[in-house]
């Protein structure tokens, strides 16, 4: 009915655009829920089913909550509240796939505890990076009193060893980087303070690694470091092949991985995980009390970051944290060494 009150037809307007945005709104939201939801069960079978996984969905269900919510349930057409159970569905996947069980294994006399923190620290402190930013990180890894670190964009060798030189008498460093004139940058440090040996250097599809042997107490533990390429167009499944075949020859050789660790850039969901599982190793990030994502620090939706643990380590805990001037989440992952392996 025509009304000849101006004011009250241009409010009846701008509540027919607020419902019309809503409506609009809500579709698009559905449409990423819906299409979220399928790239968790495809699993990065393909590039375009890796890039549905990035779908937010924990920021993407809380919004369509929120939306249906204030809207009464009436954000969609019908049904009401399909919108509101839809945000909820996503809310609870992201829940219960990135929530950590805080279950640890349980510990026996004798097992020696080490602890190894694994960081991406993006190159010192970002892209200002600065002597002060490197410090203040430093600062927040020796806070934590870690036994090895393992670190994921490492600054330059020379302000490395100023980390090392803090761990005490006896500590040592090794490390990877990038050809200068490749388009591919990495750099991978290990730091402990025992004695270190770098086997060797792998060249992996989609990236790159290194063996690497750590001494405690006379006792060795034999750690593959691992940074895997960024690239939304590029499929993570080779690189995680490369992986598993390292892993796979290590063990025909008698020498098998104790821990497999480093930025994969590629979530835990993925397929190609399945198979270090199958090899017997497992994900300590699993058993973290609390949120798991490790990237971006400051709204930690995805876990790219990752600590597998071989069958001969028991986990003690697994704890991440947020550190300054980096992007990435850092972990410290405390491993219990049994009796039996000083032999």
């Amino acid at each position: 009915m025509a009304t000849d009150d101006p004011l009250a037809e241009m409010d009846s307007k701008r509540r027919k655009a607020a419902r019309a945005l809503a409506r609009i709104a809500a579709i698009g939201l559905a449409t990423l829920i819906l299409a979220g939801l399928l790239g968790q069960i495809l699993r990065a079978r393909s590039v375009t089913a890796a890039l549905l996984v990035y779908i937010p969905l924990p920021l993407v269900g809380l919004i369509a909550v929120l939306l249906d919510t204030f809207r009464e349930g009436h954000a969609f057409f019908r049904p009401r509240f399909g919108l509101l159970a839809l945000g909820s569905a996503a809310l609870a996947w992201s829940t219960s796939s990135m929530t950590g069980s805080g279950v640890a294994d349980r510990r026996s006399p004798g097992d020696r505890e080490v602890s190894i923190l694994h960081w991406n620290v993006q190159w010192g402190g970002g892209l200002f990076r600065s002597p002060r930013t490197w410090q203040a990180q430093c600062e927040a890894i020796e806070s934590r009193e870690p036994d090895i670190i393992v670190l994921s964009e490492a600054p330059a060798g020379d302000w490395i060893d100023r980390l090392v030189a803090d761990f005490g008498p006896g500590a040592a460093f090794v490390g990877m980087h990038h050809d200068p004139r490749s388009p591919y940058w990495y750099r991978m440090a290990v730091c402990s303070r025992w004695p270190l040996k770098l086997d060797r250097r792998l060249s992996l599809t989609g990236g790159s690694g290194m063996s690497v042997e750590a001494e405690v107490d006379g006792r060795p533990i034999r750690l593959l470091v691992v940074d895997g390429i960024s690239s939304p167009t590029r499929s993570r499944l080779p690189f995680l092949e490369a992986v598993v075949a390292a892993c796979r020859d290590a063990d025909s050789a008698g020498r098998p991985f104790d821990a497999i660790l480093g930025d994969f850039n590629t979530p835990s969901r993925s397929l190609g995980f399945d198979a270090l599982g199958v090899l017997g190793y497992r994900l300590a990030g699993r058993s973290a009390g609390g949120w798991r994502g490790t990237f971006p620090s400051w709204l930690p939706l995805y876990d790219i970051d990752h600590v597998w643990l071989g069958r001969r380590l028991r986990l003690g805990s697994c704890n991440f944290f947020n550190g300054p001037y980096t992007d990435h989440r850092g972990q410290v992952v405390r491993i219990l060494l049994p009796e039996e392996t000083r032999e």
